[in-house]
């Protein structure tokens, strides 16, 4: 018959030993990179909102969040851009999809230099404002359906930079940003 000898349950042997060294280790470890992750979030800021980013409990915003939504604005200001809004523009596309009419409205904003901010202002809103909109009315028309579907509208954005710095025949618009953008199919 084999030697059957029972499993050795001695706490004091050299494997549990290694055993229970092995599982504080694997503790150790955890606690530290859970404090070293505390630490990077500390330092970075993250998950520091205060009161005045959370809105109100009927949905409105509370007006201290209202100075927190314009903070990339003053960030603008403070990399020597300034944003500008160019208008609301609401157009139809009937390229984008066969047999079928795509709304498209939207809030375009243009990114300039301060310092020609007023010289921008100027040529686009007084002096072009019908070449501009037009300008930009052709593009919302003509883009593709996969342009309208890119959630960065990277390619419409572009697009647009280029055809109204093309209007007013110099490069003002350093970056194009677009707003409240709505498709609709019909």
């Amino acid at each position: 018959m084999a030697d059957a000898t029972p499993p050795n349950t001695d706490s004091s042997s050299p494997s549990a030993a290694r055993g229970k060294s092995g599982k504080l280790k694997i503790i150790a470890l955890l606690v530290v990179a859970m404090i070293g992750e505390a630490g990077v979030f500390i330092f970075m800021g993250a998950g520091s909102a205060t009161p005045a980013a959370a809105s109100a409990v009927d949905g409105a915003p509370k007006p201290e969040a209202a100075a927190i939504v314009k903070a990339p604005v003053e960030t603008a200001k403070a990399d020597g851009l300034a944003e500008i809004e160019v208008h609301n523009f609401t157009v139809t596309n009937n390229i984008a999809a066969a047999d079928t009419i795509v709304h498209v409205a939207f809030k375009m904003y243009a990114i300039v230099p301060s310092d020609q901010k007023s010289a921008f202002e100027d040529a686009a809103m007084v002096k072009n404002k019908a070449r501009v909109r037009e300008a930009v009315e052709k593009i919302a028309r003509s883009a593709t359906l996969d342009d309208l579907n890119d959630p960065n509208l990277g390619t419409l954005k572009r697009l647009l930079k280029e055809e109204v710095n093309k209007v007013l025949k110099q490069s003002y618009i350093v970056e194009v940003v677009i707003s409240d953008f709505r498709t609709m199919e019909q």
